[in-house]
């Protein structure tokens, strides 16, 4: 255990480290040591002997829980650690007067630090799910629950006003495409009324606008215990499927765009059906969708969501589909190798807030604008 004392004096020590762990939990709200380290690139953080993790949770920053287990080896204990950001001020009283602007926007894209809201089995669950498409599909991002609201996804993200209030539901993560598509995924291991509500907003949200206009498309992925049947009456995937085909006969969408076309389910075992194992359709995210012939078993038809053939997408021509992933490699969030080669042009959006008559001004004279709020 850290001393406090000691844990503030090198707060600074390994700061990049300290920042890498803050953005990927601030992302994707529960992590384990391991999944943070992976995500991070730094076998340092998985390190029982490290000070990154200890510190942290010294100076109230991060919570640490173990899962129950027979296992007794102490590694494997220590990795598979649960890590979340507290319920407290820390981050905005330790770390936040610490950083540069383009650092903030590193572990925050922009946003304020989250706290609460933590469901910790189904978090890492989407963290493991992210890490795998990113590791084994070709994508140009994968981002967390904190930018995978509907607002983002199908608005702001587009450089647009929102629409309508009621946007504000959020998704696992979101997955770019490499035409710049975004995959909207719903993780979950049952169904409830809020769950049935949550799928007739993303319905009603795809409903209002072409794929063109939208650029979007969700998949609900049912993760419950094993040892359930696959597909049985009463069977999670199958409850998705009737929420599924309610919300799309209630919000059917427009013209030649219908909504059926743009939400689809899968179980995980159709994707991973044991351990350190995955299917042929994994790697192109096969799933089903409602657009067959309704009320026959041939109504769920499969597709491969990364197949352009399979769900094209033509954008209008004022929508800058790639940007998104272009602004993702600056995100701390992100998985390491994804956010090589890039160039962060964060500092030009620092220069401009602090000088707005322009750069050469930043040559002779002081800042005569505000940088934060």
């Amino acid at each position: 255990m850290s001393n406090r004392k000691d844990a503030v004096d090198r707060l600074e020590r390994l700061w990049g480290s300290k920042l890498d762990v803050l953005g990927i939990l601030d992302h994707w709200r529960t992590a384990t040591v391991e999944q943070v380290a992976a995500f991070a690139g730094n076998e340092r953080i998985a390190s029982d002997r490290g000070s990154i993790i200890k510190d942290l949770f010294t100076l109230d920053l991060i919570d640490r829980g173990a899962m129950q287990s027979a296992l007794p080896h102490r590694q494997t204990a220590q990795r598979m650690q649960f890590l979340r950001p507290t319920r407290s001020t820390s981050f905005n009283r330790l770390i936040k007067p610490k950083m540069t602007y383009a650092e903030l926007v590193s572990v925050t894209a922009g946003r304020p630090f989250l706290t609460g809201g933590q469901y910790d089995r189904h978090n890492v669950l989407s963290t493991e799910l992210a890490l795998r498409v990113a590791e084994f599909t070709n994508v140009s991002a994968v981002l967390g629950e904190k930018v995978s609201d509907g607002a983002t996804v199908a608005f702001e993200g587009w450089g647009q006003q929102v629409a309508y209030p009621g946007a504000g539901h959020r998704g696992d993560l979101t997955i770019l495409r490499r035409d710049g598509l975004r995959i909207v995924v719903e993780v979950t291991a049952s169904v409830n009324n809020a769950f049935n509500k949550k799928v007739e907003k993303w319905a009603r949200l795809l409903s209002t606008r072409t794929m063109a206009e939208t650029g979007f498309v969700v998949v609900f992925v049912a993760a419950e215990s094993p040892d359930t049947k696959l597909h049985s009456e009463g069977s999670v995937i199958t409850q998705i499927r009737n929420g599924i085909s309610r919300a799309t006969r209630v919000y059917p969408g427009v013209g030649t765009n219908r909504t059926a076309e743009r939400i689809f389910c899968v179980d995980w075992r159709e994707w991973f059906p044991e351990p350190h194992a995955s299917t042929n359709g994994f790697p192109v995210l096969v799933a089903r969708r409602p657009t067959g012939v309704f009320g026959t078993p041939d109504l769920w038809e499969p597709a491969r969501i990364l197949s352009e053939l399979d769900v094209p997408f033509t954008p209008k021509p004022e929508l800058q589909p790639l940007a998104a992933a272009h602004n993702a490699k600056s995100l701390r969030g992100q998985p390491h190798w994804l956010r090589t080669n890039h160039s962060n042009d964060t500092w030009k959006v620092a220069v401009n807030r602090l000088w707005p008559e322009g750069y050469a001004s930043a040559l002779r004279t002081p800042p005569t604008g505000r940088l934060l709020g």
